[in-house]
């Protein structure tokens, strides 16, 4: 049996390129797997190799399960708080705390796999769900020591998250049954802002993308707006709602969560539409 090993060699001859060229390009690749040649095959082999089909995560995740004493309008009752230094925060809402797995496989999937996890000794973190999925992606964990909030190397990060969601929670009057919506915006206006003291986002300084910001620019959260629903015709067309944000999961860009006295819609603005109200008059909704 023999597993293989990547040289410069190998690479010039892979790639057709030259030797020099080859020994810079292997300063800045990486090789997640290796075949196993055998001398005679006799059955497939099935790989283990899940990281490969997906990005890595160019840093650790802090991980933390923030609780709420009231059900959010969704049933949601906690979320799974992810940080990596020094600003990336995302947030995933759950509606029982065994759901940490999911979140785990939510990340990997939108943001790429942490090169490690660095939790507290929750049982819900370490074993089940959780466990499967990270054992799947092959991803490291750490644990920090009981009573030792100091360990967490996202603590800024976390302050500042709460602070910003309380502060947009006060200035627009938001409901409190509506906090895991407010969490989600604020950890997405969080991973796109520059500080002060800083040159790039949270995002940028990470990923090395430029965040776009096209969802954030048209409305504040919960703000009033009227959009145009055509699913209630022949009844009135035109309703009134709360922007609670955007959403990823369905549609296609600028798909925006509404509330409204009807129920909780995910509309997208380039076929509904959407208008805020300024200084108490209706703007004109166009059509596309």
């Amino acid at each position: 049996m023999h597993r293989s090993a990547v040289t410069p060699s190998q690479i010039a001859y892979r790639f057709y390129v030259s030797e020099k060229s080859a020994e810079k390009t292997l300063l800045g690749m990486t090789q997640r797997a290796a075949r196993v040649q055998v001398d005679q095959l006799t059955r497939r082999f099935r790989t283990r190799q899940a990281q490969i089909g997906r990005p890595i995560f160019p840093s650790g995740v802090w991980i933390d399960t923030l609780f709420s004493e009231t059900a959010s309008l969704s049933g949601n009752t906690c979320t799974q708080r992810f940080c990596a230094p020094p600003w990336f925060v995302d947030v995933f809402p759950m509606k029982r705390k065994a759901q940490a797995g999911e979140s785990l496989g939510y990340f990997s999937n939108e943001w790429g796999i942490p090169r490690f996890l660095r939790t507290d000794q929750a049982q819900e973190e370490m074993h089940r769900e959780w466990g499967r999925v990270r054992r799947h992606f092959i991803i490291p964990q750490k644990t920090t020591e009981p009573h030792s909030p100091w360990q967490n190397a996202c603590k800024n990060a976390i302050g500042q998250h709460k602070k910003w969601a309380r502060r947009i929670k006060q200035w627009f009057r938001v409901p409190e049954v509506l906090w895991d919506r407010l969490r989600t915006y604020t950890s997405g206006l969080q991973r796109c802002i520059v500080r002060e003291k800083d040159d790039l986002s949270g995002i940028e300084e990470l990923l090395h993308l430029q965040p776009d910001i096209s969802d954030y620019l048209d409305f504040h959260f919960y703000e009033t707006i009227k959009y145009y629903d055509p699913d209630t015709y022949p009844a009135n067309l035109e309703h009134f709602g709360k922007w609670l944000g955007p959403v990823k999961d369905v549609g296609s860009a600028l798909c925006y969560r509404i509330s409204s006295s009807r129920t909780e819609r995910r509309l997208t603005a380039l076929r509904y539409g959407h208008s805020p109200l300024r200084k108490g008059k209706l703007l004109r909704i166009r059509e596309s």
